[in-house]
């Protein structure tokens, strides 16, 4: 995450971009431990915003097949 941060902000603020960093990955991790109740092995699953596609990834283990959809495609 640090790579696509203003260098200005990470010489002035490095601790607010640690507690962005920490808050992001509490999120992702918190919600990737969702995925398991979420999702079902004999049903296809939708992954709305799929971005990157870093949930796709992790619901593919759980899901008959993924249908991902990204609308902000510059």
């Amino acid at each position: 995450m640090r790579k696509f941060i203003h260098p200005l902000i990470s010489r002035f603020w490095p601790n607010l971009i640690t507690i962005i960093e920490a808050k992001l990955k509490f999120e992702k991790d918190v919600e990737l431990k969702l995925l398991p109740d979420l999702c079902d092995a004999k049903k296809i699953s939708l992954d709305i915003g799929v971005l990157w596609g870093a949930y796709t990834y992790e619901m593919q283990k759980y899901s008959k097949s993924i249908y991902c959809y990204e609308p902000n495609i510059n």
